[in-house]
C-alpha cells in the first residue's frame, strides 16, 4: 500500500513556493511569472521528480520507525548515491534505506 501523499502534494501545487519561501522573487515578479521564466529557462527539456526530507520522514512514521531530520537528510543522500538507474526510486526504495539506517 502506498503511503497517503495528498498532503506534500497540496504544498506543490504551485512550484515557484520554494521561490517565494526562500525570498529570490522580485517585488513586483509573481509566482506565476517566475515559473514561466524558470519553465522557459531550464525545463523545457528535461524534467526531474523530487524527493524530500518530509517524504522519508512520512514514509518512516508510517512504518513506525522513528528517524530525525538529520537522518532524513542522510538517507535521501544514500538513496540518491546507491540507487538503480534501471529501476528508479520508489517508496520501496525508501523503506529499504530507512530500515538500513535504523540498524
Amino acid at each position: 500500500m502506498l503511503p497517503d501523499k495528498s498532503h506534500v502534494f497540496a504544498r506543490y501545487k504551485k512550484p515557484g513556493w520554494a521561490l517565494q519561501k526562500a525570498g529570490l522573487l522580485k517585488t513586483g515578479v509573481t509566482i506565476d511569472q517566475a515559473e514561466e521564466c524558470l519553465q522557459k529557462a531550464c525545463w523545457s527539456d528535461q524534467i526531474a521528480i523530487v524527493w524530500t526530507i518530509e517524504d522519508v520522514l512520512e514514509h518512516a512514521r508510517q512504518l513506525k520507525v522513528r528517524i530525525t531530520k538529520a537522518q532524513a537528510r542522510e538517507i535521501l543522500f544514500q538513496v540518491q548515491n546507491k540507487h538503480d538507474a534501471s529501476l528508479g526510486i520508489n517508496w520501496d526504495t525508501l523503506e529499504f534505506h530507512i530500515r538500513e539506517a535504523k540498524r
